[in-house]
């Protein structure tokens, strides 16, 4: 393909205006969804740290060898 008018490289140069603009909400995206799985695994861990602990904070308490 090649360009013969001023107004056809104007119109190319529109077109590629669009294509970056939306490839740049693409990759915009992509990273908010990546930083947000990434905090939810995070928490998640933090989480499953702490239901980790709770059997050993409700293990029974024996009172006969005469300590608590």
């Amino acid at each position: 393909m090649s360009i013969n008018k001023e107004s056809e490289l104007l119109g190319m140069k529109k077109v590629s205006d669009v294509v970056a603009y939306t490839l740049r909400e693409m990759q915009n995206f992509a990273r908010s969804r990546v930083k947000l799985r990434k905090n939810w695994m995070i928490t998640a861990q933090r989480y499953y740290r702490i239901l980790g602990l709770i059997p050993h904070l409700l293990k029974p308490i024996s009172f006969r060898d005469g300590h608590a």
